[in-house]
């Protein structure tokens, strides 16, 4: 579609000055694409032919620009990452006219992969879903910017990391967040008395699983089917590809679990068991994908459940916009605390 000025709050001709200050280049048409819930994603058509996106960032966080930038400028310099589809850096900063701060990046080819995985047929699920474990696998072999868990810019917010505090290990990292968020569900109501309790006894039970001294990895932190590109093809031509890998504004340190609690969220239901003890075809096919590149944890399944439990509370204290979300969510807390019942 035709890009309006109104839309996005980024006008045309703001797109333009950013366009030729970069690069140099005359922009020739503007389209927003459709996806993108906080933030604004243009596709920038040049007068030479060539193609770019502007990524426009309208949230509330002051950091999102910043790590987008600072991730995917490490992972274009890192040699481990060599191959990975992800966008280049192109520019950023802020808006001409409106001041708002935007990344200027590299196009890369391919149609939105979208939850549930709807325009794929059921046979190329699987392959789908290994894929993308093996990306993440990659990804998470590529050493993080800085050390530690948690944040990596000192403007981005941070309850549990304070400026100029020690950075913690995994487990007192892990503790300390979910401690902030179950406290924000509790004096917010926005769990029971009985969640909130079962929710806490529930990490507990498992946080034998998490080592203060392990290694953080480089962590995507939102790496779900509506942030990944893909091209279907022929059988001959290699079958269906991932061909994008998107939005690293909330990347940071931490363990390799956290980000597939996102990834299997958005695959569609399998008939895998909530205990993970008996995967379905398409969770095993994604775990399959990733022990190919980088070996699994030996305690894989209680820190996986885990990060589940706390990706569930802190869902529901730092994400009230996002009501469709809000009681399954809820509803996911009592179901995983259902596991330890008796």
């Amino acid at each position: 579609m035709a890009f309006r000025a109104s839309e996005g709050g980024f006008s045309f001709k703001e797109a333009a000055e950013v366009v030729d200050e970069h690069l140099g280049a005359r922009l020739e048409e503007m389209r927003r694409f459709t996806r993108g819930l906080r933030n604004s994603n243009f596709r920038l058509d040049l007068a030479d032919g060539s193609t770019c996106v502007l990524r426009v960032f309208h949230g509330e966080d002051p950091a999102a620009q910043a790590v987008e930038v600072l991730a995917l400028r490490h992972l274009a310099a890192r040699p481990e990452a060599a191959g990975l589809p992800v966008p280049r850096v192109l520019g950023h900063g802020r808006g001409p006219e409106s001041g708002s701060p935007y990344v200027l990046l590299t196009f890369l080819p391919g149609v939105n992969a979208g939850r549930g995985l709807p325009g794929l047929a059921e046979e190329e699920r699987p392959a789908f879903a290994a894929a993308l474990g093996g990306l993440m696998a990659r990804l998470h072999s590529v050493p993080p910017p800085l050390p530690g868990f948690g944040r990596w810019l000192r403007v981005e917010r941070d309850a549990v990391v304070p400026d100029g505090g020690p950075r913690p290990g995994a487990l007192s990292f892990e503790q300390a967040s979910f401690a902030h968020a179950l406290r924000r569900c509790r004096e917010e109501g926005l769990l029971s008395a009985e969640g909130a309790r079962l929710a806490e006894r529930f990490v507990a039970r498992r946080w034998h699983a998490f080592d203060e001294r392990e290694a953080a990895v480089f962590v995507h932190h939102d790496l779900h089917a509506d942030n990944v590109l893909m091209e279907p093809r022929a059988a001959a031509e290699g079958g269906l590809r991932i061909s994008g890998l998107l939005d690293f504004e909330h990347a940071r340190g931490r363990a390799a679990e956290y980000d597939w609690v996102m990834a299997a969220w958005s695959l569609p239901e399998d008939g895998s068991d909530l205990a993970l003890e008996a995967p379905g075809p398409l969770l095993r096919a994604f775990l399959e994908g990733y022990a190919a590149v980088r070996p699994l944890h030996p305690l894989w399944r209680e820190r996986w459940l885990c990060y589940q439990m706390i990706k569930a509370v802190g869902f529901l204290a730092y994400k009230p916009a996002y009501v469709d979300f809000i009681e399954w969510n809820r509803r996911h807390v009592l179901r995983l605390a259902s596991l330890d019942a008796g």
